[in-house]
């Protein structure tokens, strides 16, 4: 099956990408760029492009012209790699996305359709973690394997 082109790059932001190493101290305002590469990249069902910047703890969610619409971070002052992946939540509003954190050994609820940015703070909790968890990994496990 052929791939599609490459129909547009964007940094952060909605920024001209760069290949430049980012240096970023959490205490300090956001980079502009995204960690190269990033580590996901998934679509809401109400068409946001939700990108994961996992160095940097954060989400973005863009418009699939490229239109920056917010970010969101999870633990912003954690080590870096909050954001491992992203599982968009089985309902049809898709209410949730679960965001796995693999340095904590936790998930991550996020509201899908929250209009303002800023930082999440709502870690799953045992035993609900030791169910969703292994779920979760599974779940990128087969996406891989379908993407090969």
């Amino acid at each position: 099956m052929p791939r599609p082109a490459l129909q547009a790059a964007l940094g952060a932001y909605g920024n001209r990408p760069s290949d430049d190493k980012v240096n970023w101290d959490f205490k300090g305002p956001p980079p502009q760029q995204f960690t190269n590469p990033v580590h996901c990249i998934t679509i809401t069902i109400d068409g946001l492009v939700v990108v994961c910047d996992r160095q940097h703890n954060r989400m973005q969610f863009f418009r699939k012209d490229g239109t920056f619409v917010r970010e969101t971070f999870v633990l912003k002052d954690s080590y870096p790699g909050t954001i491992g992946s992203i599982v968009k939540w089985p309902d049809a509003a898709q209410t949730y996305l679960l965001v796995v954190d693999d340095p904590n050994g936790q998930f991550h609820v996020v509201k899908s359709r929250e209009r303002r940015g800023g930082e999440q703070r709502r870690p799953g909790r045992p035993p609900a973690r030791r169910v969703l968890q292994p779920a979760l990994h599974r779940h990128r496990q087969q996406r891989q394997r379908l993407q090969c």
